[in-house]
């Protein structure tokens, strides 16, 4: 949903905000390269004393919630912090999924990790179908509702989560 977000919603974003084609592709390239510095960040992370599943659920979480509450409330405040905004969720959408395959490799047995893996794809595709029938009306009823949506959605799926992961 987040990384929906992130690369769905904000080209539409854009357009609202009268910025042209060019500007428009020149902003999703610096936003498309913040994916590399989510990669360091994950394995960063992942060398830390304190990295397990869940301190990794409770950051994540965490940070895709602020950075949903900051996106809503900035979402007519300028371009110049709508970008930064959609910067910041494009960062703590990526980490998870990066971190998805990092931790299917370390845990689990191959036909285990290469059935979990399937259905976590599976389930990405399925939402990206679904999520934009949602998010786009939301949006266009009101521009800050799709980013709240994700921010208790992402906190409440977390606190499952916390609650149910193993400390790995």
């Amino acid at each position: 949903v987040g990384l929906w977000m992130a690369s769905m919603l904000y080209p539409i974003v854009l357009e609202d905000h009268g910025v042209n084609a060019s500007d428009e592709y020149f902003l999703m390239l610096q936003w498309a390269a913040i994916e590399p510095v989510a990669i360091v960040t994950v394995m960063f992370l992942m060398g830390q004393s304190w990295a397990t599943r869940r301190s990794f659920i409770a950051y994540l979480a965490v940070s895709a919630a602020v950075g949903a509450v900051l996106a809503a409330i900035f979402i007519d405040s300028g371009l110049l912090w709508v970008h930064i905004t959609q910067i910041l969720l494009r960062l703590v959408a990526v980490c998870p999924y990066e971190l998805f395959y990092i931790y299917a490799a370390e845990l689990l047995p191959t036909s285990h990790r290469n059935q979990g893996v399937s259905f976590g794809n599976s389930i990405t595709k399925f939402m990206a179908v679904i999520v934009p029938l949602v998010f786009i009306p939301v949006y266009r009823l009101n521009h800050a509702a799709p980013y709240l949506i994700v921010a208790f959605t992402t906190t409440a799926a977390a606190g499952i989560m916390f609650m149910v992961a193993p400390d790995v």
